[in-house]
């Protein structure tokens, strides 16, 4: 009870300076508020810094740490701050690329197509984006711990236009919405169903959530992986390949899963300060936490 009135309290106040504050003010203060925050958060700047060595190796510095949690504190502040139909923002820093290959999968689809993306820049803006562009989204989303910040971030997917589906029987709403030429978007990174596939990543055993692969199987439906990626104050969002089953097979899954993971391993090793896992990423999931 006292950790979700705190953290009502602190999302109450943040949002109200996010809404009222241009982000030109707001990226300063956040460079100062999560640079606090990295001094005292001790076990999450753990876990960041863990995870990181991982990817890194030798070439591991903390500035990525100190900058993981900076970056963060920007997709808060854009994710709460953006709305579907602020032309400017979306013209003015936000870029696409290759875009387009996701009306080629579409063209060669009789259903929709699943995006696949990952925790890292801004997926939320990213989203935003693709339904500014005129492109019908929806997402499954996991309750947060704290209802009055799951509020929050219901209202501004609203905002967005992103279609928010709840967890509960998301598989048979997606398969349904599949069928009428939608797009569902799915992170790909981390599971949090405790149903996975082992897969390899830096060349370490991971556990990848099996659900969208699934979902693409049984649709039979093409895969578009995507990413938003911050770039100074704007972000470029990338479609990176179109991932499709030749035979709809469950046989093809491990090999899909290595094709998507390659892709994860070329965006994290290069944007490691951009991915926001905040959980110890090589151990085998547990239990379904959300904060």
């Amino acid at each position: 009870m006292i950790t979700e009135i705190f953290w009502s309290t602190i999302y109450g106040v943040c949002c109200f300076f996010v809404r009222v504050l241009p982000r030109r003010v707001l990226f300063p203060i956040s460079r100062i508020l999560s640079f606090i925050y990295y001094l005292f958060a001790f076990k999450t700047r753990k876990i960041i810094k863990d995870n990181l060595k991982i990817i890194l190796n030798s070439q591991y510095n903390e500035k990525f740490t100190i900058n993981t949690f900076y970056n963060f504190s920007r997709y808060l502040i854009d994710f709460l701050k953006v709305k579907n139909n602020d032309r400017e923002f979306f013209q003015n820093h936000l870029r696409g690329e290759n875009i387009n290959l996701i009306n080629t999968a579409l063209s060669c689809s009789s259903g929709g197509v699943v995006i696949l993306t990952i925790h890292l820049g801004n997926w939320e803006i990213g989203g935003g984006y693709l339904a500014h562009l005129g492109y019908d989204i929806s997402a499954v989303a996991l309750e947060h711990s704290v209802k009055y910040v799951e509020k929050i971030f219901n209202r501004q997917r609203k905002n967005l236009r992103i279609h928010e589906l709840p967890f509960k029987d998301s598989f048979t709403t997606c398969l349904n919405l599949l069928k009428y030429k939608k797009l569902i978007a799915l992170l790909c990174d981390r599971d949090f169903t405790l149903n996975y596939y082992p897969a390899r990543l830096f060349g370490r055993i991971v556990y990848i959530p099996k659900a969208p692969f699934l979902l693409a199987l049984r649709a039979r439906v093409p895969m578009v992986f995507g990413v938003a990626l911050m770039q100074g104050f704007d972000y470029k969002v990338v479609m990176e390949k179109i991932i499709e089953f030749r035979n709809y097979s469950f046989r093809e899954i491990p090999q899909v899963v290595a094709e998507v993971t390659h892709i994860i391993e070329k965006y994290v090793v290069n944007y490691p300060d951009q991915w926001f896992c905040f959980s110890p990423f090589w151990e085998q999931p547990k239990e379904v936490v959300i904060v």
